[in-house]
Order: C-alpha cells, then sequence, then structure tokens
C-alpha cells in the first residue's frame, strides 16, 4: 500500500465520484468556481488529455481532493453528515488510484491533476483469497 488518504466530502461530491461512469476526475489547485462546463470541455480538448483517452466528467478543487495523489494510493471517502463513518457503509467507500496525471503550465500557474480510480468493495480487503494489493 503506497498512502491512504482520509477525504470528509458532502453528498453531491460523494455521489459524483461514486457514480461517475468513466472514473475519472480532475482537481484544480485554489478555488474550483472558475470550472464550470466550458472550462471542462477545454479540458477534455487538450491534446495530452485526448492521447491519453481520458474522459473527465467532473473537476473539483483542492479543497475537496488532494491535488498530489499517485498511483497506488488509497483514498478513504466520508459523507459528510454521517454519524459514526467507520460503521455506516453506505457514507464510506475507499478508491484505489489506477493512474495519475499531474500537470503544470508554468510555475505561477495552478496544477491541474487527473485521477482515473477504481472503487473497491469490502471483499477487496476482506476476502481471503485476495491478493489485498499485494
Amino acid at each position: 500500500m503506497d498512502n491512504l488518504r482520509f477525504v470528509n466530502i458532502d453528498k453531491n461530491a460523494f455521489d459524483i465520484i461514486i457514480n461517475n461512469k468513466n472514473h475519472c476526475i480532475g482537481v484544480v489547485e485554489g478555488r474550483g468556481d472558475d470550472v464550470d462546463f466550458i472550462t471542462l470541455e477545454r479540458f477534455n480538448n487538450f491534446f495530452i488529455i485526448k492521447s491519453l483517452d481520458i474522459d473527465i466528467e467532473h473537476i473539483f478543487d483542492n479543497q475537496y481532493l488532494p491535488i498530489d495523489l499517485n498511483s497506488g494510493d488509497y483514498v478513504v471517502l466520508t459523507q459528510e453528515g454521517g454519524y459514526d463513518w467507520l460503521d455506516d457503509i453506505d457514507r464510506r467507500t475507499t478508491l484505489l488510484i489506477d493512474d495519475a496525471h499531474h500537470f503544470q503550465g508554468g510555475p505561477d500557474s495552478p496544477r491541474v491533476s487527473f485521477y482515473e480510480y477504481s472503487v473497491l468493495t469490502p471483499d477487496y480487503f476482506f476476502y481471503e483469497g485476495a491478493d489485498n494489493g499485494k
């Protein structure tokens, strides 16, 4: 296991990540208020994104997700408002970052990261015959 991060997010962000059909999201450094549909389309049309065959469905700011995740990292997502997140399985899930792509246009420009991820089920951790990430 590389790194393990715990992230507490609101219901809307939680649902977007879990239900994302492409399992690929972006994270931009700073406030994400500037990221609208037009900006999202512009990111999707970058040559590097096309060549990597990434289809980004949503871009968050780094107040929601870390900007510095790497391939092999685990992210435990919990939804805000859970009473006891350790026992509330519907409000918690684990992501495995399958691939991470980090970009920065220059020293003064914000960093942008794109993550391809897998949503892990409890079987991944508790099934005795599984390799459990080894």
